[in-house]
């Protein structure tokens, strides 16, 4: 027995691939008999709701750990929209869950890690340009760099980068003091 699906694309689908080998009998066995074709449309949709209803459903808070990893690995520079339409689940849904588990909205925890990964990537290379960086991190324009700078550290770029050649310039005279050359 094949299930045929159909709105713009006509698709054919073997009962048992989707699971329902129980069904495939109850169907034929539905059109073998002399029932009326809205009593056998009332069995077959009684059949599925009970079965689809019997499966065990995943929490979407499962999916939270698996979404940090992925904001993690990307380095903060990820479409939440795409996320959220992969797990197939409503965007509020997934805010909510995500704030609960995590403390935060998804788009401040993204902020954050790019951020965090932005300035990782500065303090490894200090000659480095900021603006270059924070294209490389996502940032389309210095107005969201700057704000982020702002909020998180309570400074610009341009002050950042002066206290970190700073503090290197102390570490440096500091370490000749005790490893002169």
């Amino acid at each position: 027995m094949v299930l045929q699906v159909r709105s713009q694309i006509r698709l054919c689908l073997p009962l048992d691939l989707l699971g329902l080998p129980e069904l495939h009998q109850k169907i034929k066995h539905l059109f073998e008999s002399t029932a009326k074709i809205e009593s056998c449309i009332e069995h077959v949709n009684n059949y599925l709701k009970d079965h689809f209803n019997s499966m065990p459903r995943k929490k979407v808070s499962e999916f939270i750990p698996s979404v940090i990893h992925q904001i993690h690995m990307n380095m903060g520079v990820v479409n939440l929209e795409e996320i959220v339409e992969q797990l197939g689940i409503n965007n509020r849904t997934f805010q909510i869950h995500f704030k609960n588990q995590v403390g935060i909205s998804p788009k401040l925890f993204c902020r954050i890690i790019r951020f965090n990964s932005l300035l990782f990537a500065l303090d490894s290379s200090p000659t480095a340009d900021i603006l270059s960086f924070a294209i490389q991190f996502g940032y389309t324009d210095k107005p969201h760099l700057y704000k982020d700078f702002k909020q998180f550290l309570g400074m610009t770029p341009k002050e950042y980068k002066r206290r970190i050649n700073n503090v290197n310039a102390l570490v440096e005279k500091e370490v000749k003091k005790y490893f002169p050359e």
